[in-house]
């Protein structure tokens, strides 16, 4: 078990929809991805965020630079 916990990352993504407080009515998607590990967590609006969060720890998990502590 301690191979494949080496080799893999954790995440907790949750999305939801709110009220647009812009000048257009209706509503909005936003969400919230947190690395389980360390806790650190991002918020955001636009669905590339997610890959923005999620490609540094798989760099890692690849040999890569460490992902940001904070």
């Amino acid at each position: 078990m301690a191979l494949l916990e080496d080799h893999s990352a954790a995440f907790i993504l949750r999305v939801w929809c709110e009220p647009d407080r812009g000048a257009r009515p209706g509503l909005v998607w936003r969400g919230s991805i947190e690395h389980v590990p360390s806790g650190r967590r991002v918020f955001f609006h636009q669905a590339g965020a997610i890959v923005a969060f999620v490609q540094p720890y798989i760099d890692s998990l690849l040999g890569g630079e460490p992902p940001p502590s904070s």
